[in-house]
């Protein structure tokens, strides 16, 4: 890819790095916050534990 300014080429970084670090992490989970995609979790590891017993 030809960049035709360094300005240009910050802008292409900085967009792949917003795909990898944001849409990428984050699409698997629905896109919410990690807290509360952790707080889904446990609350589904302790409805199992209820379920099991």
């Amino acid at each position: 890819m030809l960049y035709t300014s360094l300005i240009d080429a910050g802008l292409q970084d900085m967009i792949a790095f917003l795909w990898f670090n944001h849409h990428r992490l984050l699409e698997h989970i629905g896109y919410i916050p990690l807290a509360e995609a952790e707080a889904y979790y446990y609350r589904q590891l302790e409805r199992q534990a209820v379920m099991a017993v």
